[in-house]
């Protein structure tokens, strides 16, 4: 199984300045990002990301 890298706020930052493509998984609670996400992002609550891995073997 491939290893999920995290990566700080600054580094993404950095990342995104840079203009790489990055594939951005908000696992935030939905309160949180009505408060603003990063566009492009996928918002996936880590309750549902985690059962979702469990039962469909991963997502694209």
């Amino acid at each position: 199984m491939e290893e999920i890298k995290e990566i700080t706020p600054a580094e993404v930052k950095e990342k995104l300045e840079r203009g790489e493509k990055l594939n951005i998984v908000d696992v935030r609670e939905d309160e949180e990002v009505a408060l603003g996400m990063i566009p492009g992002a996928k918002h996936i609550k880590m309750v549902h990301h985690h059962n979702m891995y469990l039962t469909s073997g991963g997502f694209s």
